[in-house]
């Protein structure tokens, strides 16, 4: 009998890949397309995922869990169940863990957008929470008729974020659960006042120190108590700056902000000039002036100072230093002699502060999974764009850009809002002109990181590109961050 072998090994190497490759389908015939569906919930580097906390806790009892930040979860007995519905015996884990600014969403893969009644928009969130629990790495429920109550520490304030729950089933999306008003955290409070007004704050005075206004120096002289001010007011020295050795402008005016955790107006802190030195028409008390400061990092502001007839414009970067009423609380001798001890204290409890809640927001959660505290953002002066991504230094060329994958751009909106630009939504992304801290951000091959800075943001001719029948912009974006390896670190470069 005669056997038929193959003559070439290079053809039946072929043969046999293409039967592999292809089972059912013959060599001629193109093989089907394979759709990899990216996952609802994608962590662009997911060894750097938000970690969970993890508690044991006994279901078969009331339970309380202490969170450092301040927040409380409590738990009803035997309100863990398995997927039957059984409460579960003994103990098991409790999983949590918070979201709270835009690096934090970036990180975690959680997607952002809002779809529901006809309703849409992208969320600004006042905090986020996951929770989940286990028994022997097995998910676990919570029973719906025995909720928990989640505590969560929040730092906005605001009192109109609604309540919302991701509903992953189906990749529904986030839907509305309720209101819940933000409760003060007193005791943040009380600790920030004490700071302001008895610790031993220090740093070194130089020429480039400066107070807004006399007025301010009065203010923060009897911590703005009206009384005290309006019957010892006229005793506080006009020469009281310069004995610190600061500089005294007469640029009157309050623009609310927010330093270490607490609420100031721009006059009652004290503040360094880092640009070009003040002329001398700032500090005429005859003149009057329309000033506005416009944030660029979390102490440093852009300040723009135009006389009432627009004759005079001044602009310059300045830092914030300190509360002035932490500043006035010691003699200028104090300061020279007590520097190195008195900052160090008051730097620690600042540091300490920060990671305590401003607020906390209560809501009862009918089972496992992630919830969130939004609004959603105000997109109505929105220029909606044809917009293209770039990265500096990697390649732009369509094959450099396949090869590091340039499909996912992350829009910091603010450092609240988390936009996901996918490449498909491009052609119509909602650029807004008067975004104060927008950013665009894009993650590059091992883990690099490309952005498109606030700055860069602030350069674009948005009068020119609302004029435009089909408005376009490439976005340019450098690369900052060889290897992300922790996000402390792009929470610096993107001054978060």
């Amino acid at each position: 009998m005669k056997t038929f072998g193959l003559k070439s090994s290079k053809l039946g190497l072929g043969l046999l890949a293409c039967a592999l490759v292809l089972g059912n389908f013959g060599c001629g015939t193109p093989a089907p397309t394979v759709v990899v569906e990216i996952p609802f919930i994608a962590p662009p580097i997911p060894a750097l995922a938000p970690k969970f906390q993890a508690f044991v806790v006994d279901n078969e009892k009331p339970r309380l869990i202490e969170l450092a930040n301040g927040g409380t979860i409590k738990l009803q007995p035997n309100s863990i169940v398995d997927t039957t519905g059984a409460p579960i015996k003994g103990t098991v884990e409790v999983l949590y863990r918070e979201y709270h600014n835009s690096v934090d969403v970036m990180l975690s893969g959680i997607p952002m957008n809002y779809n529901e009644g006809g309703q849409v928009g992208h969320f600004q969130t006042a905090g986020m929470f996951e929770i989940r629990a286990e028994k022997d790495k097995k998910a676990l429920q919570l029973d719906p008729k025995k909720p928990a109550l989640v505590r969560m520490a929040s730092y906005e304030m605001g009192d109109d974020y609604d309540f919302f729950e991701l509903v992953e089933k189906g990749r529904e999306g986030w839907r509305k659960r309720g209101h819940s008003q933000p409760e003060i955290n007193i005791s943040k409070k009380n600790k920030i006042d004490k700071i302001n007004s008895q610790l031993k704050t220090a740093f070194q005075i130089d020429k480039k120190m400066f107070v807004f206004c006399f007025d301010a120096v009065i203010d923060a002289t009897f911590k703005n108590d009206r009384t005290k001010i309006q019957e010892q007011g006229a005793s506080v020295s006009k020469t009281k700056a310069q004995k610190y050795g600061i500089d005294e402008l007469a640029i009157h005016g309050h623009q609310y902000l927010t330093y270490k955790g607490a609420r100031y107006g721009s006059s009652l802190l004290l503040w360094k000039n880092l640009g070009k030195s003040f002329p001398d028409w700032l500090r005429d008390e005859k003149k009057v002036y329309q000033f506005t400061l416009t944030q660029v990092s979390e102490s440093v502001y852009d300040m723009s100072v135009t006389h009432v007839d627009k004759a005079q414009v001044f602009q310059s970067k300045i830092e914030i230093v300190m509360p002035l009423a932490s500043f006035f609380a010691f003699s200028p001798e104090h300061w020279a002699n007590n520097y190195e001890d008195a900052y160090a204290k008051v730097q620690a409890e600042i540091e300490r502060l920060r990671t305590e809640a401003d607020a906390f927001r209560s809501f009862e959660v009918a089972g496992m999974g992630i919830y969130n505290y939004d609004k959603l953002m105000n997109e109505t002066d929105a220029i909606i764009t044809k917009a293209d991504f770039k990265v500096e230094g990697v390649g732009n060329e369509a094959s450099a850009n396949a090869a590091f994958n340039l499909d996912m751009v992350f829009y910091f909106a603010d450092d609240k809002t988390l936009i996901k630009l996918d490449k498909a939504s491009w052609n119509k992304v909602a650029l807004l002109p008067n975004a104060e801290k927008a950013r665009f951000v894009v993650v590059l091959p091992n883990d690099g990181i490309g952005i498109f800075s606030v700055e860069d943001y602030r350069k674009i001719d948005f009068a020119a590109l609302k004029k435009e029948a089909t408005p376009t912009y490439t976005f340019q974006l450098m690369k900052k961050i060889d290897k992300l390896t922790a996000a402390e670190d792009l929470s610096k470069a993107l001054g978060i």
